[in-house]
């Protein structure tokens, strides 16, 4: 984390961080500000989600986060002791403009940010790897705190083997991170009788994901663009092999021929060619490759993003200019 970046979400007096949350649809960047609101209360601070009301919540994962009220009461409730956290999507939000709590942007889809970041005092990504698209993009020249996402202990399973014989491969169709490349695939992988394709829909709880990831043998992952995308982790967690998109974010843990294989984003084509050669690779020198996955998803855990975020609410020469 960069020195400056530390003191982004400290509040002044009884003052509150409120991360705005308006949607409860499946997503893991929803839950992630779930997420940090949980280990924010662990730490002591006051920390809510600023959702449309008490029983605005998700319903596919399990949570419990103090919410606020109501979206208008809690708006107008914050003051300038405040920190209010406005995801990438609500940034440009006319009704934001009158707040007076300090705004920090959180932009975890580069797709989704679409205005720029006058009056934000600060911004938090997922990834290394945003921090310059972020600065490059918007011409931000604030404060950029790195708040690694992190892979819950219990999904990462024991060890395993590659299956050889006729691999089991999982494709996940989410229409708003893809441009048709699932329905593409299909078209190539129908006429492949060495492999066992499985399409499912994004919409489901997140359990019922990583039982999936158990259940096959490939993930061939084409979302995009991604900050950090954390189904790529679960899989490695699962000892699910990956080909497919990084989407950007994932360049911060995938490593191509190492313990994934890499393909260009949009590249269909090359997702169908790359899984043919895959395939027919030692199956030494797959278990090898999905052993560096399971270290990989080890190397993320919940620890490092909760540290990330006690730096960001310790003070040091911190600029509370609203």
């Amino acid at each position: 984390m960069r020195p400056e970046a530390t003191g982004m979400l400290v509040t002044n007096g009884a003052g509150r961080i409120v991360y705005l949350c308006l949607w409860t649809g499946t997503s893991g960047g929803i839950q992630v500000l779930y997420e940090h609101v949980r280990l924010l209360r662990q730490q002591g601070h006051r920390a809510l989600l600023g959702a449309e009301g008490p029983f605005h919540r998700c319903t596919w994962f399990a949570n419990d986060p103090e919410r606020a009220p109501g979206l208008d009461a809690c708006l107008a409730a914050l003051n300038a002791d405040d920190v209010l956290v406005v995801p990438e999507i609500c940034v440009g939000a006319p009704q934001l403009d009158a707040v007076p709590a300090r705004r920090v942007a959180f932009v975890q889809n580069p797709a989704l940010l679409r205005a720029g970041l006058e009056g934000y005092t600060g911004a938090m990504v997922p990834a290394e790897r945003l921090v310059p698209w972020l600065t490059r993009s918007t011409g931000f020249g604030g404060r950029i705190a790195v708040v690694p996402g992190f892979l819950h202990a219990e999904l990462v399973a024991p060890s395993r083997r590659f299956v050889r014989t006729r691999p089991r491969v999982l494709v996940v169709d989410r229409p708003d991170k893809h441009l048709g490349e699932p329905a593409r695939l299909r078209d190539l992988l129908r006429a492949r009788r060495d492999l066992d394709v499985t399409f499912v829909d994004w919409s489901m709880p997140r359990s019922d994901f990583v039982a999936l990831f158990r259940a096959h043998d490939v993930y061939l992952h084409v979302s995009h663009p991604e900050g950090f995308p954390i189904s790529i982790l679960e899989a490695f967690g699962a000892g699910c092999l990956v080909v497919g998109f990084d989407g950007i974010g994932g360049l911060e843990f995938m490593q191509d021929g190492r313990n994934c294989f890499v393909v260009a984003d949009g590249d269909v084509a090359g997702v169908d060619a790359t899984l043919a050669a895959v395939v027919q690779r030692p199956g030494a020198e797959l278990d090898a490759i999905l052993h560096n996955a399971r270290e990989t998803a080890l190397a993320f855990p919940e620890h490092n993003t909760a540290a990330a975020l006690a730096r960001l609410c310790t003070p040091h020469a911190v600029d509370t200019a609203r």
